[in-house]
C-alpha cells in the first residue's frame, strides 16, 4: 500500500506532474557536493585528470550534506496471497517471499546465501527431478542494514495451475 511501491500502470502515469518532476530534477543536480563517481574499466589516471577537472569540477556545489531520509516503506506483516490471472496459456507463476528481521553480520550475511544455494538445489531436485513439476525454481537472498534491518528470501518456480497447491505444501514439508 506505499506509494512508492505501487505497480506501474497507465493510471500512475497519469497521476505524474511533470513540472513536479522537473523541479525536483533542477533541485537534485543544482548541488553537487554530496554526489560521489566511481569510474571503472581500464582508462589511464593521467588522461582522466583533465577530463575530471573539466567536467566534474566544474559541476556546482553549494556544500549542502547529503542525508537519505526512510520514506516508511516496509514489507507486509503476516501472510499476504494474490492470484492474478492474466495471459492466454495455462501456467503458474508462484512467489513466496519470507520477510523478517536480520542481524546485519558476517556470519548471517554468510548463512542466509548458503541457505538460499541450498534450497535452490533441493527444489530443483524434488519439484524438477522427482515430481516433473517444474523445470526449475530459483531461490534469492537479499538483506539491508537501513533503514530496517531485515532479510528476504524469495522463492520463485512455473507450473500446471492445477499443481500449484501439491508444490507449494511441498516447499512447506522440506526439511
Amino acid at each position: 500500500g506505499h506509494p512508492r511501491g505501487r505497480m506501474p500502470s497507465a493510471e500512475l502515469v497519469n497521476e505524474f506532474n511533470l513540472d513536479k518532476s522537473m523541479a525536483f530534477y533542477k533541485a537534485r543536480l543544482a548541488d553537487a557536493s554530496g554526489f560521489t563517481f566511481v569510474f571503472v574499466g581500464s582508462f589511464d589516471q593521467d588522461a582522466m585528470k583533465p577530463l575530471v577537472e573539466r567536467y566534474l569540477a566544474s559541476l556546482p556545489a553549494a556544500g549542502h550534506p547529503e542525508a537519505w531520509r526512510d520514506t516508511g516503506m516496509r514489507p507486509p506483516k503476516g501472510v499476504i496471497e494474490k492470484t492474478v490471472e492474466k495471459g492466454l496459456e495455462q501456467k503458474s507463476r508462484v512467489a513466496i517471499i519470507f520477510t523478517g528481521p536480520f542481524e546485519y553480520t558476517q556470519v548471517p550475511r554468510v548463512a542466509i546465501r548458503s541457505l538460499a544455494s541450498i534450497l535452490q538445489t533441493r527444489l530443483r531436485e524434488s519439484l524438477r527431478e522427482d515430481l516433473s513439476g517444474t523445470y526449475g525454481a530459483s531461490v534469492s537472498a537479499a538483506y539491508s542494514k537501513s533503514p530496517e534491518s531485515l532479510y528476504t528470501l524469495q522463492v520463485g518456480f512455473t507450473c500446471n495451475p492445477a499443481r500449484v497447491d501439491a508444490l507449494k505444501g511441498l516447499l512447506a514439508a522440506q526439511p
